[in-house]
């Protein structure tokens, strides 16, 4: 072969081996820009709160290896496509927080995303209602009043679907209305129907008027369940402040005699009622406090049953004779809370814990006694005051996202759960914000509690409490 020869097959030899890398090169280059990483939740610059979901779609032509989130540049977590991942924003300071996650493909591509969100999870007090006037105010606490825009030991709370803001005003034996805006409306109770403005009459035991009011519901008809509690009874009032009539003293149905006497064990009675609540289905649950037991009733005025004094199911014998501390019995529950799903939390404020039981009157478990989670053991001995305790809880509700807010009576806060029962944290005490320390003393400035009795949520995750000593209304934003 000539030396020509040779030099030709050089060449084409070395042409051949150039397509080939540049054809290897070109590939890695496409399949580079194809690898794609995008977070779909949350979206870019939102306000988070509490535990927030993050989502990844990851797209590419090869095979898919891991997925890396981070958040402020902090490996977090590592997983297999398709991933997701649940930060705790409790965990970290509100403010401006970096989250991104990064793909991984056979050939150790890599392709990432990123995103800025601003945590958010300081409540701040707003302010609160009362003193005799309209208006949310952030001065000290008010002294006790009689007038329509003062209260005198207020004890439960409610609000409706448009914003207006029911109120038991227990020593003023009357159910005052205001609206969203801290304008007060008027009240019931009396001897008389209608919305009233003046001044508040003795208490009754006619089915027009209370004696010691100390819970209310309103359904979405605008109906509205009172529990009367030295009247031993449940009332129910329509929108217009009309009575309808009143469960329990033996029997069913809705009544408009005076109220029982006294208070009774049978399933149908009640002794010393605190708290009612009403699920989807018009069902409504009786924190039965004397008889140490949640009733039931359908929307009619008929009794189901009860659950507590051990053992599981709607049972329809007399009360339990004596309180007790296992996790399927009550001693002198204050409050009671049905969920969407049908949940039943009850404030058990004899035993310092929340009970939770289903729809079928089955005991899950509480919480309390230090330590998180759903326990199923006896009750704490004694209320403490640590931020996983509870000494005296008198009130219970639950948010839309499950999280559970509890008013810690004789500990002057309101404690936040999350739904797997682990405590978040409590508010009051002086200063906004989750706090973790030890519980606070009773204050009166706007950012403290004195035996608050009551805690609603509204969808807006708008907090209100009952601040009985305080003789108010106090409301935060979570």
């Amino acid at each position: 072969m000539t030396t020509l020869g040779k030099n030709i097959k050089w060449v084409i030899f070395l042409c051949l081996l150039v397509f080939i890398i540049l054809v290897s090169c070109s590939d890695d280059d496409q399949h580079t820009t194809t690898l794609k990483a995008s977070i779909t939740g949350p979206g870019h610059g939102a306000t988070v709160t509490g535990i927030v979901p993050i989502t990844i779609n990851v797209s590419d032509n090869a095979g898919l290896t891991k997925v890396e989130f981070y958040i402020d540049n902090i490996l977090k977590c590592t997983g297999i496509p398709p991933c997701k991942y649940n930060w705790d924003t409790t965990a970290v300071v509100d403010g401006s927080h970096t989250i991104k996650a990064r793909a991984y493909d056979e050939k150790e591509n890599s392709a990432e995303h990123s995103i800025t969100v601003n945590v958010d999870n300081v409540a701040d007090a707003v302010g609160w209602i009362g003193g005799g006037s309209n208006g949310w105010k952030t001065g000290t606490a008010p002294v006790f009043g009689s007038d329509y825009q003062s209260f005198n030991g207020p004890n439960s709370i409610y609000i409706d679907i448009t914003g207006n803001i029911y109120v038991t005003d227990f020593l003023n034996h009357r159910i005052s209305k205001w609206d969203k805006n801290g304008n007060a409306i008027g009240w019931i109770g009396g001897g008389s129907d209608g919305w009233k403005t003046g001044a508040i009459t003795a208490s009754g035991s006619d089915y027009r008027s209370f004696n010691k009011p100390i819970s209310v519901y309103v359904d979405s008809a605008g109906n509205i369940y009172v529990t009367d509690l030295v009247n031993h009874r449940i009332s129910r009032w329509n929108t217009n402040g009309n009575a309808i009539g009143w469960i329990g003293g033996a029997g069913n149905g809705w009544k408009t005699g005076d109220a029982p006497a006294s208070g009774t064990n049978d399933y149908q009675s009640f002794s010393w009622p605190i708290s009612v609540y009403a699920d989807s289905a018009g069902n409504i649950y009786v924190a039965d406090s004397g008889n140490h037991r949640i009733s039931k009733w359908n929307t009619n005025g008929n009794a189901i049953g009860w659950i507590g004094g051990a053992g599981n199911g709607w049972k329809t014998g007399d009360a339990p004779v004596f309180a007790s501390s296992d996790y399927q019995s009550f001693k002198g529950p204050s409050g009671v809370h049905a969920d969407s799903a049908g949940n039943i939390y009850v404030a058990d404020s004899g035993n310092h814990r929340i009970s939770k039981w289903n729809n079928n009157g089955n005991a899950i478990g509480w919480i309390g006694g230090a330590g998180n989670g759903w326990k199923t053991g006896d009750a704490p001995a004694f209320g403490t005051n640590d931020y996983q305790s509870f000494k005296g809880p008198s009130g219970v509700h639950a948010d839309g996202a499950g999280n559970i807010y509890v008013a810690d009576f004789l500990n002057h806060r309101i404690s936040k759960w999350d739904n797997n029962g682990n405590a978040i944290g409590w508010i009051g005490g002086a200063g906004n914000g989750w706090k973790t320390a030890t519980a606070p003393a009773s204050g009166s400035d706007y950012q403290s509690f004195n035996s608050p009795h009551a805690v609603y949520v509204d969808s807006a995750g708008n907090i209100y409490v009952t601040d009985g000593g305080n003789h108010r209304i106090s409301k935060w934003k979570d």
